[in-house]
């Protein structure tokens, strides 16, 4: 029996080896995934438009792939064209079918937060590794929601987790058979059915991309007899369509180009001009254009690999890009930026909502001065919130020194003396304040209430503390000075176990920096460079090489924004990129966009080498970060908020449910991303620039206005 076996088996390897088998692709010759083949094709192939103008051509070691071209109109092979398939013996890959035998199937968009996991190893994935198809529809039959899931190598489910799906499956009920065998009469003996199409990886822009190439060699072993055990032909990869600028370690020469590229972005795609409807403003005066700036893009990727534009107006964010074009036009000269960026701020302050009106342009309410978080919902029109205030007001300052004007020093003033007054005697304000509350309890309650903030939190706090020490060496004002310093010192009494975290440790570590480094501007004591060192160092042990700061969570419970802590609660409010601390994500609009500003700070505020060198290597890591793509040119020279620095691609969990990974933010993450680039390019730092360029006037008339005359008292 065993001779007659090796027998059989030499004749089989002979057999294969006289006739390997072919592929044949039915598909446009757009497919990616026959692009990718035909760069560098592992086996025979041939492409022909239609299953009719396969058949001639399939032999019995053949595999044939029916693509779904026409998605998401489902694709459809006749009980005839099958039945000659499986004739010959050839296998198939079926993508998003019409019909299946014994299923009513509907086509329907899939749940942003429903991605794909292998259901059992799949080339060199193991079992429960998660992989996103961005926006897709899906094949399914409600009423046999289970179907193929006992031969499914990868299901549709909502799981948490960041590349593996730490909680496990959720239940058979739940689950949806994504790709799985079939064995049904009237099909090949070797047939792979796909619920959704998989070929569009590389327009769809799937994620992460590395996991995608495993899935196709999988499809490709499938399909040819010897392709089992990790024998088979490996998909060649092609380049990303939407791709980081450069390898890690990238030339901080190229600082310059970056920093034109991003305003370029801001300017061609979230700017507004003279549309009311978008741009609200009031108080538009005659012949003054009105120009302002959208949030950001979606972090939906649709078919084709597009993003929508989040079209709210933010005014932190208005300020931000225009500190953005005003940089860029320091360093090239441009004056269409710089007028740009004086209409953008004449928007905020003087043409919108923004500082005016009954309430914030009204000096008997309580709210004067104030300026709003944004003009695109009513929530947004009552709310105040003091870290948005406080980024607003230093990128204004920036701009005005940038170009070289008074314009706004009396709504500077204004808004910091309203930020002062109320900020409780603690130093801790509340994380948002609404109008309606405030005029009903007045500005004295806040001023004198300590405990305003709840917890120890430095997201909602430090950078207003940093303003104020800022507004101190500005205004001479000693409250400033003193409400932050107390701040910062009781603050620093609970680091790091009790502090509070919104998305990450590392985000509030990140923005205590700034503040600790302008208090070492003011007194240069040891204790103050201790406590900067501290926060700075405990951070950047989690530099890597490439610069980029890894995301490193904080005490258990302690978190607003957790990671979920199960598949349920994956997707139900902001949220983190990564699910436990190890995930290789740096994350580019809470944190890394922040901190190379914060670390020039903190060198030029102390000299200490080590601040430039971790600020190098990370401005290195933005320079490379962003976005080049030629096939959407729309995206080229924007920063996405996520990028994995292990697989250097954008990529992340995407459980938060407004701002995901590859969502792009207007002034948060661009507008201080070129603020670095601004600043390394022209030799300055914030501090040094403002305050020798800023002079603002009648401040102890905009003081008495705003506070009691023993708190206008000049240190």
């Amino acid at each position: 029996l065993a001779s007659r076996l090796l027998v059989l088996l030499v004749a089989v390897c002979a057999a294969l080896a006289a006739d390997p088998g072919k592929l044949l692709f039915v598909c446009s010759p757009a497919s990616d995934v026959y692009i990718a083949f035909a760069s560098d094709p592992p086996v025979a192939y041939v492409r022909v438009d239609t299953v009719a103008d396969a058949l001639p051509l399939l032999a019995r070691n053949d595999g044939v792939l029916v693509l779904a071209d026409n998605y998401p109109a489902p694709t459809e092979i006749s009980p005839s064209e099958l039945q000659q398939i499986a004739a010959v013996g050839a296998a198939l890959y079926y993508e998003f079918p019409s019909t299946l035998p014994g299923l009513t199937l509907s086509h329907t968009p899939a749940s942003y937060y429903h991605r794909l996991v292998t259901n059992t190893a799949v080339a060199d994935l193991p079992p429960l590794s998660i992989l996103s198809a961005q926006q897709s529809y899906f094949a399914c039959d409600n009423n046999h929601l289970n179907f193929g899931l006992d031969t499914a190598a990868l299901v549709y489910a909502k799981v948490a987790g960041y590349t593996t799906a730490i909680f496990g499956m959720p239940p058979p009920a739940e689950l949806n058979a994504a790709l799985f065998s079939l064995t049904q009469p009237g099909f090949p003996n070797r047939t792979l059915i796909a619920m959704t199409r998989l070929s569009a990886f590389v327009r769809g822009r799937f994620a992460p991309i590395g996991s995608w190439y495993s899935i196709w060699d999988y499809i490709l072993a499938f399909l040819l007899p010897w392709g089992q055990g990790g024998a088979g032909p490996r998909l060649p990869t092609v380049q990303p369509t939407v791709r980081p600028s450069f390898l890690p370690l990238a030339p901080l020469a190229g600082m310059g180009q970056a920093l034109t590229r991003a305003t370029s972005f801001l300017a061609s795609q979230l700017v507004v001009k003279n549309n009311l409807t978008a741009c609200p403003a009031p108080y538009a005066q005659a012949g003054k254009p009105i120009v302002c700036v959208q949030e950001g893009l979606t972090s939906v990727i649709d078919l084709n690999g597009n993003q929508d534009i989040v079209e709210n107006v933010r005014m932190d964010c208005n300020c931000e890009v225009a500190m953005a074009f005003a940089w860029e036009s320091a360093r090239t000269g441009n004056s269409s930026l710089a007028n740009l960026s004086s209409a953008v701020l004449d928007y905020v302050y003087t043409y919108s909502v923004g500082q005016q009106g009954p309430e914030r342009g009204n000096s008997s309410n309580p709210a004067y001065g104030l300026v709003v978080w944004g003009v695109s919902t009513p929530g947004w029109l009552i709310g105040w919130y003091g870290d948005d205030q406080a980024r607003g007001l230093i990128a204004t300052l920036t701009a005005s020194a940038l170009l070289g004007t008074n314009r706004w020093n009396h709504n500077i003033l204004l808004a910091l003396f309203a930020s002062l007054r109320t900020t409780g005697p603690d130093g801790f304000h509340a994380a948002r304040i609404d109008f309606p509350d405030l005029e009903q309890l007045g500005w004295q309650h806040y001023f004198d209430t300590p405990g305003l903030a709840g917890s120890p939190q430095p997201h909602y706090q430090a950078e207003l503390w940093a303003v104020f020490l800022l507004a101190f060496k500005l205004t001479g004002i000693a409250l400033f000075r003193d409400r932050a310093v107390l701040g910062i010192q009781t603050l620093m009494q609970s680091y790091p176990t009790k502090w509070h975290w919104t998305e990450y440790l590392s985000e509030e570590q990140t923005r205590m920096i700034l503040p600790l480094a302008w208090l070492v501007r003011l007194d240069n004591s040891t204790t103050n460079r201790g406590m900067l060192a501290l926060v700075a160092r405990d951070l950047l042990a989690y530099q890597q090489q490439s610069g980029a700061v890894e995301e490193r969570l904080g005490t258990p419970g302690l978190c607003d924004d957790c990671p979920p802590q199960n598949n349920d609660a994956f997707g139900g409010g902001e949220g983190s990129l990564i699910q436990e601390d190890g995930d290789p994500a740096a994350d580019l609009l809470y944190d890394n966009n922040f901190l190379a500003r914060n670390l020039r700070e903190a060198f030029f505020s102390t000299g200490d080498p080590y601040y430039a060198a971790a600020e190098a290597k990370l401005v290195s890591f933005l320079v490379a970060a962003q976005v080049r793509s030629e096939a959407h040119p729309e995206l080229d020279g924007a920063y996405l908020r996520a990028f994995d620095f292990d697989r250097w691609e954008f990529y992340g969990s995407s459980t938060d449910s407004g701002w995901g990974p590859w969502s792009a933010e207007s002034g948060w993450t661009m507008g201080w991303v070129s603020e670095i680039f601004g600043a390394r390019l022209a030799g300055t730092d914030l501090w040094s620039l403002i305050t020798t360029r800023v002079h603002l006037q009648d401040i102890a008339a905009v003081c008495s206005t705003m506070l009691p005359a023993q708190y206008c008292v000049t240190a």
